[in-house]
């Protein structure tokens, strides 16, 4: 994906330092301020940061632990991820969401925060970025996901791809 989840990775983890704890280094603070710019919407909206649109398959962590809900990723920017699901969490619901790219040939872990859910014949999911993201090689012993398949770009307005694979949105830890 042009390294842009590796920029949007970088920019999350950067401002994810703690003013009050560890600081960044003034080469830090650049970096952040340049990936900020970078990241920024080309145009006046509610977002601050622009969305891009991509497809691949998700997973992330359901309320009661002990299953991991599954989508379709719909967009991503610097602030947080779209997610097409038959299971959207409710609002204000915090989970991490893990996918791969495999341009990069990372996985990725983000802990987010649900900010608007839709069911119905659309279901989905808006998450915002909170806290530190994680980020690991594919195919390396400490892997974060068990995804062997990653997010493509998309055209604008593309259908979010069937999600037939997991029509009922979650899938039993132990089985993964």
């Amino acid at each position: 994906m042009f390294d842009i989840v590796d920029m949007i990775y970088e920019y999350v983890s950067l401002a994810s330092f703690d003013p009050d704890g560890v600081t960044l280094t003034e080469a830090q603070r650049h970096r952040l301020e340049g990936l900020g710019r970078l990241l920024a919407s080309p145009v006046f909206e509610v977002r601050e940061h622009a969305r891009i649109d991509v497809r691949g398959p998700v997973e992330f962590d359901l309320p009661d632990g002990d299953e991991i809900g599954v989508g379709h990723v719909t967009d991503i920017g610097a602030g947080g991820i779209g997610v097409s699901s038959w299971r959207p969490l409710e609002v204000d619901a915090e989970t991490t969401v893990r996918f791969a790219d495999p341009a990069t040939g990372h996985t990725y872990e983000f802990p987010c925060r649900v900010v608007w859910s839709r069911e119905g014949d659309n279901p989905a999911m808006g998450l915002r970025f909170e806290g530190t993201p994680a980020r690991e090689r594919i195919g390396s012993r400490a892997g974060l996901g068990r995804l062997s398949v990653g997010l493509r770009l998309s055209e604008v307005g593309a259908p979010t791809p069937g999600l037939e694979f997991a029509e009922t949105g979650l899938i039993p830890k132990d089985l993964l």
